[in-house]
């Protein structure tokens, strides 16, 4: 029985707000023929992903008795500072596991029928424990049988920022009562044994290692694998990763261009689910120095440029015993881009009214309707389309995702 934190439904059009806390929340939805997707503002975190046509529930519940989350965004660290702590500049901060974007309420940005994005920025609660200002979009996209994934973090500050992001996804694992976790399997697009680095009991790096042997790709969640806590696997040894049911058919399996990933339940607690984990970033070593800027996977912005990644959740079909279609699969790229300076944005913005043809990166030529009071937002038809989409347009013109025609 699902233990659902929310009980309103929204269409990607309208939201519903619940007070959880003192603090006011709100759930969107996603649809397409194929998969429902429910996105909450808190943490811009997945919900609930679901076939259509069978109910089959693919996301984990969220059930504090095991893990009391789904599909958190780790972000600006993966994993744990040692000792909790990271140096910047002579200055010492201090920063809990995953870092906050999980437990923050974002923003949101843009949304229609099926793609919305949300947004986070820092405050001054986050500059104590991270020495950045920063802004993180978070999107989700549904197309066919996948959901994409993506990511995006541009640098406001005048000089370079490091930070680490991945993905926690938690997928129910096994899909029916009756069925042991035992006895399903994960899947890799690789042959080659798996070489895994091992946390110790402080959530750190050891020197030790594991080696998985794969038969035919796969190997057995077997009922150990993760007393030990996370499987952290580095060094791009894969970048597609499944769950397989008994009968041998992969139900679901997501791809990546992360250098690493994890893959993880609770330890010693028979919880049924699997998290497959996209990083860019991992915990410290036990000796490691406490440098922010000489973190292993990290990442690094130079002042005004933008990271981009992409990640695709793929539903498979199953009819029978035969594996069906798979969602079509979105490759993850790298995207530095040298954004517009403030006074070419606000120039931009000034020449922005209804009527105005424009061209966006992603969606093509479109017209502008309406455009907000403060210029912040406009929405824009684009062409093929039957509803307009909303547009931040100081976001989009920095990035250059927009430009006048």
């Amino acid at each position: 029985m699902q233990n659902r934190e929310f009980s309103c439904i929204m269409t990607a059009s309208d939201r519903c707000l619940k007070t959880r806390g003192g603090r006011k929340m709100a759930e969107y939805q996603l649809k397409n023929q194929e998969l429902t997707l429910k996105i909450s503002s808190k943490g811009a975190e997945m919900k609930s992903l679901q076939d259509n046509k069978t109910n089959q529930e693919y996301l984990w519940h969220g059930d504090s008795e095991y893990w009391g989350r789904t599909s958190p965004v780790l972000f600006p660290i993966v994993g744990n500072y040692r000792e909790k702590e990271s140096v910047f500049e002579g200055k010492t901060y201090s920063m809990s596991q995953h870092g906050f974007a999980r437990d923050m309420e974002f923003t949101l940005e843009s949304q229609n029928k099926e793609e919305i994005w949300f947004e986070l920025k820092e405050n001054e609660e986050t500059l104590k424990k991270y020495p950045f200002a920063f802004r993180l979009h978070l999107g989700y996209r549904l197309n066919g049988r996948s959901v994409e994934v993506f990511w995006k973090v541009e640098n406001p500050n005048e000089k370079k920022m490091y930070f680490s992001i991945g993905g926690h996804p938690a997928f129910n694992c096994p899909l029916k009562a009756e069925e042991k976790q035992s006895d399903y399997q994960l899947s890799f697009d690789t042959d080659k044994t798996l070489v895994c680095s091992i946390l110790g009991e402080t959530g750190l790096l050891t020197a030790r290692k594991k080696e998985f042997e794969l038969t035919n790709h796969k190997m057995r969640i077997v009922e150990d694998l993760f007393d030990e806590d996370a499987l952290i696997i580095e060094g791009n040894q894969a970048k597609r990763v499944g769950l397989v049911n008994p009968q041998g058919e992969t139900y679901l399996e997501v791809e990546f261009d992360a250098p690493l990933f994890g893959i993880w339940s609770p330890a010693k607690k028979s919880a049924p689910f699997v998290c497959i984990e996209p990083w860019y970033g991992r915990s410290d070593k036990e000796d490691f120095s406490k440098k922010l800027e000489e973190r292993e996977w990290g990442n690094e912005l130079e002042a005004g440029e933008v990271f981009e990644k992409t990640t695709s959740l793929n539903a498979v079909r199953r009819t029978g015993t035969a594996v069906g279609t798979r969602g079509s699969l979105l490759k993850t790229s790298d995207k530095k881009m040298q954004k517009l300076s403030p006074k070419e944005v606000e120039a931009c913005i000034c020449a922005c009214g209804p009527g105005r043809k424009i061209l966006h990166q992603k969606y093509g030529t479109g017209r502008i309707v309406s455009v907000s009071g403060d210029g912040s937002i406009a929405e824009i038809l684009f062409e093929g389309e039957d509803s307009t989409r909303k547009i931040s347009l100081p976001i989009a013109f920095a990035g250059k995702i927009l430009t006048l025609k």
